[in-house]
């Protein structure tokens, strides 16, 4: 459709009447669900720019109860063996879900509150998912040298990450306790 010579106002005017006029107004909004998959924003981050994730520490206290035994009572108990005690989950970002470092410093404290000592052998370990079944989710693993007494503190350790995926949740257990 050609327009004739009008001004440059009425020719836009005309062009809106026409498309309002087209517009389906039989709209029901309590029905409308859209299928569709597309990006809403496209940008980049890099670890330097998440402040949250700077020198991130937690502290998960595990109760005795969790292993079977009364808080705070000293009890005399022969050697057990318990596969694993856990998960504690943590969120460490609420910005992405998974991380692929080239490195990245990891220290771990261990003060044990259990009445019972906790075994040289021990593994303290980091899991992607609450999964014990395959050691593919292991984020960090690492294997007590020394008993930790009931009450005790294992000295601080910090090993570094090489070339790790991290998820934004982890999960912490005890196992071969």
């Amino acid at each position: 459709m050609i327009l004739p010579a009008l001004p440059k106002q009425t020719k836009l005017l005309f062009v809106f009447m026409v498309l309002l006029a087209s517009c389906n107004k039989d709209i029901n909004l309590d029905k409308w669900d859209p299928q569709m998959l597309m990006p809403i924003i496209k940008a980049s981050a890099s670890v330097e720019n998440v402040a949250d994730l700077r020198d991130r520490s937690f502290v998960q206290q595990i109760p005795a109860f969790d292993i079977g035994y009364a808080t705070g009572v000293q009890v005399n108990v022969p050697p057990t063996q318990v596969a694993f005690v856990g998960p504690y989950a943590y969120t460490l970002s609420e910005y992405f879900n998974s991380v692929q470092v080239d490195s990245a410093v990891f220290s771990v404290e261990l003060t044990n509150s259990f009445p019972i000592p906790i075994s040289r052998g021990t593994k303290i370990v980091f899991r992607s998912s609450p999964e014990t079944a395959s050691r593919s989710n292991i984020v960090y693993e690492y294997e007590l040298a020394q008993d930790v007494p009931a009450g005790g503190t294992y000295p601080k350790f910090t090993d570094i990450l090489i070339n790790r995926t991290i998820t934004s949740r982890i999960f912490l257990f005890l196992e071969d306790f």
